[in-house]
């Protein structure tokens, strides 16, 4: 495999490859077949990844060319796709990506994954199992008490 494929070169292949003649056309097709098989095991593991926040196989086939740099057309010519077809995987891609997204900055934020709460106040960690906790149901917020410093803690 070369150590570059011309992303760039694919996407103006792609937007003119209706003005072309027959048989520049099919010159210009298989070049797109040829960095598709370039890219296929590349584009795989990237799929696999994008299939782990919970995209469909389309959907992260869409994202992992896209994430490269090719246009819905060039996309379009490497999965066999209609355009609008591969707009539409983007578009769930991205609403997948962004609840994900979110998903993670709340788990930051609240801590959620972790076995101890770390003070922001004072850098105290404390543990799940000995904080004294409470939950506010109005604005969804979980409060504790660091007993290191006394600062109360909101997330």
């Amino acid at each position: 495999m070369a150590a570059f494929v011309d992303v760039s070169g694919v996407n103006r292949i792609v937007r003119n490859i209706r003005s072309g003649r027959p048989p520049i056309e099919a010159i210009k097709r298989e070049r797109v077949r040829e960095v598709k098989r370039e890219l296929a095991e590349h584009i795989e593991s990237r799929t696999a990844a994008w299939e782990a926040i919970g995209l469909t196989t389309r959907e992260a086939e869409v994202a992992s060319y896209g994430e490269l740099g090719f246009t819905d057309d060039a996309i379009s010519q490497l999965t066999d796709l209609e355009t609008a077809t591969v707009r539409q995987h983007r578009r769930r891609a991205r609403g997948k990506y962004d609840r994900a997204a979110r998903l993670v900055a709340r788990v930051e934020s609240t801590q959620a994954l972790d076995t101890a709460w770390t003070c922001s106040h004072c850098g105290h960690d404390t543990p799940r199992s000995t904080a004294d906790i409470e939950y506010d149901v109005g604005a969804d917020a979980v409060e504790y008490r660091c007993p290191s410093c006394g600062e109360q803690q909101r997330q």
